[in-house]
């Protein structure tokens, strides 16, 4: 019994301390889910949006990363230019996924999954910055 009890603790402990990070296509899925679920989209609808949400994610990293304000240092015209273009491309891939998501979402419920999208970021930005914080000390 002893055994058993051991095994069982080991068991657990090993999966709490090997927690592994999600891949960014997992994430997307998961946000994806939990917008679905938070805009109370029906179970016919939801593997559409899943699916074309994380097309869209995909799309938008394929874009690379954001420039971080200050990152580039003195901003060249070039600098400039790109950032613009860039920020064109990701207007652009929005404008898709509205496109396509429009086409079995209410209007109604595309501004819900833009204002979840967004406290969904604004809640991993902040944790980002906590955590930034947090190393600093």
């Amino acid at each position: 019994m002893l055994a058993i009890v051991m095994a069982t603790f080991t068991v657990s402990v090993n999966a709490q301390s090997g927690k592994q990070r999600m891949s960014r296509e997992q994430l997307a899925e998961v946000q994806a889910k939990h917008i679905a679920h938070a805009i109370a989209l029906e179970d016919d609808v939801t593997p559409k949006f899943v699916e074309a949400y994380c097309q869209y994610q995909k799309s938008i990293w394929a874009l690379g990363p954001r420039a971080k304000n200050g990152e580039a240092g003195a901003s060249s015209s070039r600098t400039v230019e790109q950032r613009l273009e860039n920020g064109q491309k990701r207007l652009d891939i929005r404008k898709q996924f509205y496109a396509e998501i429009e086409e079995f979402l209410t209007p109604k419920q595309v501004e819900r999954v833009y204002e979840e999208e967004h406290k969904i970021m604004k809640r991993m930005t902040m944790r980002a910055n906590q955590k930034n914080q947090n190393n600093r000390k």
